[in-house]
């Protein structure tokens, strides 16, 4: 008897707050790859319409949702207002949950993987882990997406590591978008092989690292950096100047 083919899980913690504007994009994105599952931990905005409204959307388009209270970032011990702990804690304990003959996929709500080819496709040719590289996607302001707009024509400009030009503290590039349930992932903002860990090695995908179109700056983007201890005022000033968007500080 044939054992049955792995299962592709999709999850992410998404900021309601942060990241509803590009739900409309996002959702059908991802829903495309036609995974097995899909999974959000929908972090509150404190807006019971717009929180909603977000529960709505997800679960409509057959995401399992579970909301993460709005003051749970604020008591995290380790960063503060700061989503990478408690993204970690949800997304390593949904990792484990599974068999270890599953996968996962995960991305963060401004991220859009670049698949070339469907994952299950990837998994029957050998490929055991997925890579992606950030592509920052943006305009010359800070703004919300027109919706009757796509997202290339809201935000044509593409350049890796845009942040590079004002920011000291360098950012990690490559990403993990699929690995083994089991594999060990820091599921923060980085998705990168955890610290003190000896990964296991994979065959990648013949093709390299996938792009991952990175949609942060964005209007929202003003609230992702405000009170980061890892901004200070220079790299806020040269963002401001950057995106000539006012006083950020």
């Amino acid at each position: 008897m044939l054992d049955a083919a792995p299962k592709i899980h999709f999850v992410s913690m998404i900021g309601v707050a942060v990241d509803d504007d590009l739900f409309r994009y996002w959702i059908p994105h991802y829903k495309a790859l036609k995974l097995d599952s899909y999974t959000a931990f929908l972090h509150e905005s404190g807006d019971e319409r717009r929180d909603a409204a977000a529960f709505s959307l997800f679960t409509a388009h057959g995401f399992r949702v579970t909301f993460v209270p709005k003051d749970a970032l604020a008591s995290n011990p380790i960063k503060p207002g700061s989503p990478d702990a408690v993204r970690r804690i949800l997304l390593e304990t949904f990792a484990l949950a599974l068999p270890n003959t599953d996968y996962i996929i995960t991305a963060d709500g401004d991220e859009f993987q670049e698949w070339m080819e469907a994952p299950h496709d990837a998994l029957k040719r050998g490929v055991g882990l997925v890579l992606g590289e950030q592509l920052d996607c943006f305009d010359e302001t800070l703004h919300a997406p027109d919706p009757e707009k796509s997202l290339d024509e809201n935000y044509p400009i593409r350049e890796y590591n845009v942040a590079a030009r004002w920011r000291k503290v360098p950012l990690n590039q490559h990403k993990i978008c699929m690995a083994p349930a089991d594999y060990p992932v820091e599921y923060s903002g980085s998705h990168e092989v955890r610290l003190g860990h000896s990964a296991r090695l994979f065959r990648l995908a013949a093709s390299g690292p996938i792009d991952v179109l990175h949609y942060r700056w964005r209007e929202s983007a003003l609230l992702r950096v405000k009170g980061r201890s890892y901004w200070d005022d220079e790299d806020l000033n040269k963002m401001k100047a950057f995106f000539s968007v006012g006083d950020v500080t």
